[in-house]
């Protein structure tokens, strides 16, 4: 997937996927098809204009730390809400969310519902902070 970075001062609601994860077909998510294929698309896509590594310092362990700060966070969303996190920090989890999905998720073809309530949390997040 050829994407550009977006740096976060320059990011638009123009940018931003104005779906609903929760309400997509949870078939295409990490797929090439599914009724909302195209959409999920559009998804992952604006979840590669960030660069969730760099952020987590970009050396060998960044993954790791950044895998592991997401995790916590999807966590504290599943437990009740979404915690308080700066763009920088919704655009890293969207980013690695991406990753996991489209490169380790092995053999699941659907998104799980709680994926996709994260995912929609996520995006509105994004879309509250954006000031352009």
């Amino acid at each position: 997937m050829d994407v550009q970075l977006i740096p976060n001062l320059a990011l638009t609601h123009r940018d931003i996927p104005s779906c609903s994860p929760s309400i997509l077909d949870p078939v295409g998510y990490n797929t090439m098809d599914g009724p909302d294929y195209g959409v999920w698309d559009s998804i992952w896509r604006f979840a590669l204009t960030f660069d969730g590594y760099s952020y987590f310092g970009g050396d060998p362990a960044a993954p790791e730390r950044l895998f592991a700060f997401n995790s916590s966070i999807k966590d504290a969303q599943r437990a009740g809400s979404l915690p308080d996190l700066d763009l920088a920090q919704l655009r890293a989890c969207l980013f690695v969310e991406q990753r996991a999905a489209c490169k380790w998720s092995g053999t699941d073809t659907t998104c799980p519902r709680d994926t996709a309530r994260y995912l929609d949390a996520l995006l509105t997040a994004i879309r509250r902070d954006i000031t352009c």
